[in-house]
């Protein structure tokens, strides 16, 4: 427990030394950045920064002299991809809660015509023939596979 307290006190002190550092050369950067950046970067097990040891002082400045060295280059696809990244995980739900939320509204919103298809009963060819553009509308919004009202594409279904 102590050494996972002070390791996050290295790391929060790191973060702090690289936020203060680019402030001196004019980089402008979000704090929740520099930590995400540092969080990715200590994955990668050649720093020596892991959670069950320590890292030396010379370690660490290495560390950030690299990581304020990265940050410098604000027009560096790795660094806008990152920034894009942890915007997305910030300001959207993660992809599961929004399949799940996806698939209920659109469960909400087909189930009258799907109850419609499964209540008809006919032996009438023109119904028959409704009920299966009925049929066609229905899978083909279920399955997200296209706009059924297409003309070209109801043909291409059958």
């Amino acid at each position: 427990m102590q050494a996972t307290h002070e390791l996050d006190s290295t790391i929060k002190n790191v973060v702090q030394e690289i936020m203060r550092e680019c402030t001196n050369k004019g980089v402008q950067i979000s704090d929740s950045f520099v930590i995400y950046f540092v969080k990715l970067l200590m994955l990668d097990p050649t720093w020596g920064i892991t959670s069950g040891s320590l890292p030396n002082r010379n370690d660490v400045q290495i560390f950030v002299k690299h990581c304020i060295h990265r940050l410098e280059n604000q027009s560096c696809p790795s660094i806008i991809t990152l920034k894009m990244q942890l915007y997305f995980m910030s300001n959207f739900d993660n992809i599961e809660n929004m399949v799940v939320k996806n698939r209920t509204d659109l469960k909400a919103r087909l189930s009258p015509l799907e109850k419609e298809v499964l209540e008809t009963q006919t032996d009438v060819k023109e119904d028959l023939e409704k009920l299966y553009k009925k049929i066609v509308y229905l899978v083909t919004l279920y399955s997200g596979m296209g706009n059924p009202t297409v003309k070209a594409f109801r043909v291409e279904k059958k």
